[in-house]
């Protein structure tokens, strides 16, 4: 199919196909008869009815591949339809230009293995200045690859997140969270990247689970006070056992004391026979049973204190190594009793801060034990695994070791396996309003039941939001403390910081580390010097912000609540649950 003009300038087809002399042909119509131009006269006019659109901002780390090009067409039929309805729909382009993905871009361009090296030999100014130039190239791509699509998106109304003038609006939303104390900081168990040597939020933990390989490890705690009775316990990561302070287990259960060989083991009576036959034992006695409940206060041994100084004065506290009762132990799986490490799982953490326990969390940045941990001291916490088995196997402790295969998140950029960590962060207490943003989500109306049900699913989780982040190319987290009282401030404009700051480098100052960093408040409760906490924010909080950041006040309150989105499914846990 071949295309040429009539008289009239109408574009006539032939039957011969050659998409490139008809996409030609069809820009020579364009350029002929003005459409561009008068699609942008269109924009102009001030008697339309107005419909907002909010572009969800692909990230400039690359090029755009097939399904952006898809995603992108499908937004300019509808803005062309509308548009042919005598709508004004604000189909400006919008780019997320900051974040993990754009400084991983960099890292690799510069031949880092991570942040840590990066930093140490070009310092953060050199890498937020190199951050910018990568994300300029890769915007000059996306606008080429617009316009061999034929869109009709408006570039000259784009917005990029790492702009002054989007941050100020971004921080907006931090002061009404803040305002509503639904924004504070915490040390929470979240999962974290050993890479990106960063945390992340649930919602990315969520964008990528992989099949991986991992110990399956039997093992026992000898129960203190006698020769040999002991609590089987089973465990995919040998190296919380370097931070384990409790065990647990379920108070409304059977458990049952089995007699094996000269020893006693104690286990969920329902796990009896799949552990057994585990550990390929056919011979053993049940000799009692009784409720989990009873079972707590009970004193256990840890194994590794004599390698761990840190643990054996844990020891002495009387809650330290001893069996708790939770509702959370599951009877499906295991032996019916959990190890807890409070440094490296959720509910471990919430047993410990609910017993009011003593932190032990020896990590540093790069998930390597610092020298708290004793003989693990300055091992990487995954390859510590080996270790802990071969030091339980020496003990006459492990009763057996496999692998297993298994569903477990890894780093949406990076790909390493996350781990689990406590640390201090900040985060917003998205739980407090999670009846709130239903009822917002099911005011929507969805095209398709699957990613519906996709996006209810993640949101009915409800769980608190880590928007924190320990890197450098993003958004600042506005907030500032006093040296002096521990006082908190938080910010939200550049006048704001102006009219506090006690050192200010420059009038001119950009909103970005290092130069932030740099600026000093006046605390207004002592008069003491306030510095700003280093973090970054979530860059789905940075992109999420758009449909209010984006805008001015004026355009929000005609444009917003916009009247279509379309993403890529995946966006259910990510641009969309940010919103």
């Amino acid at each position: 199919m071949t295309a040429k003009f009539n008289a009239n300038s109408k574009l006539v087809l032939s039957p011969k196909y050659d998409p490139l002399e008809l996409e030609a042909k069809v820009r020579a119509f364009w350029e002929l008869n003005q459409i561009p131009q008068k699609i942008a006269e269109t924009r102009k006019q001030k008697n339309k009815k107005q419909l907002g659109y909010v572009e969800g901002p692909p990230t400039m780390n690359g090029i755009p591949h097939i399904g952006h090009a898809r995603g992108r067409v499908i937004k300019d039929f509808h803005y062309r339809l509308k548009t042919m309805q005598n709508y004004y729909v604000s189909f400006w382009a919008g780019w997320d230009t900051q974040g993990l993905p754009v400084e991983l871009e960099v890292e690799k361009t510069l031949g880092a293995k991570n942040k840590k090296e990066l930093i140490a030999r070009v310092g953060e100014e050199k890498f937020v200045e190199e951050c910018k130039k990568s994300i300029m190239k890769y915007h000059k791509e996306w606008v080429i690859a617009d316009n061999m699509l034929g869109l009709f998106i408006d570039h000259d109304k784009a917005y990029y997140t790492h702009e002054d003038r989007y941050i100020e609006r971004e921080w907006q939303y931090l002061k009404r969270a803040w305002e509503q104390n639904l924004l504070g900081e915490g040390q929470y168990v979240v999962a974290y990247c050993p890479h990106c040597q960063t945390s992340l939020s649930n919602a990315e933990v969520g964008l990528g689970y992989k099949e991986v390989e991992d110990p399956s490890m039997h093992f026992k705690f000898r129960v203190k006070g006698t020769e040999n009775e002991y609590f089987v316990v089973w465990t995919t990561m040998p190296f919380t056992l370097v931070t384990d302070l409790i065990i647990g287990v379920n108070p409304k259960e059977d458990y049952v004391k089995a007699k094996v060989g000269n020893e006693t083991w104690i286990l969920a009576k329902q796990r009896v026979e799949p552990i057994m036959e585990i550990l390929e034992i056919e011979n053993y006695e049940i000799i009692e049973t009784f409720k989990g409940k009873t079972l707590e206060g009970i004193k256990y041994e840890y194994p590794l204190a004599d390698l761990i100084p840190k643990q054996a004065e844990l020891d002495k506290h009387p809650l330290i190594h001893t069996v708790v009762t939770e509702d959370f132990v599951d009877m499906t799986t295991a032996t019916g009793i959990v190890h807890l490490a409070p440094a490296n799982g959720e509910d471990d953490n919430a047993a410990a801060q609910k017993r009011d326990l003593p932190a032990f969390v020896p990590f540093d940045e790069q998930a390597l034990f610092t020298e708290e941990a004793g003989k693990f001291a300055g091992i990487f916490v995954r390859k510590a695994d080996s270790m802990v088995v071969e030091e339980l196997e020496n003990r006459g402790l492990l009763l057996k070791i496999g692998k297993v295969r298994h569903e477990y998140p890894t780093c949406w950029r990076s790909h390493h396996k996350l781990i689990w960590m406590a640390r201090r962060e900040y985060f917003i207490w998205s739980n407090k309003i999670n009846d709130k943003v239903m009822q917002a989500a099911k005011k929507v109306k969805y095209f398709y039941d699957s990613p519906k049900n996709r996006f209810f699913a993640f949101l009915k989780e409800g769980k608190p939001w880590c928007i924190s982040r320990d890197r450098v190319w993003g958004s600042p987290l506005p907030i500032w403390v006093c040296e002096e009282c521990g006082e908190k401030t938080l910010v939200a404009t550049k006048e704001e910081i102006r009219q506090k700051a006690i050192d200010l480098p420059s009038e001119d100052f950009e909103l970005h580390k290092p130069w932030i960093d740099r600026i000093t408040l006046k605390c207004e409760k002592c008069q003491g010097k306030m510095f700003r906490e280093p973090f970054v924010l979530d860059v789905w909080h940075n992109s999420g912000a758009s449909p209010y950041a984006r805008f001015t006040d004026e355009e929000f309150n005609t444009l917003v609540p916009t009247n279509f989105l379309t993403e890529a499914v995946d966006q259910t846990r990510g641009w969309a649950n940010s919103l």
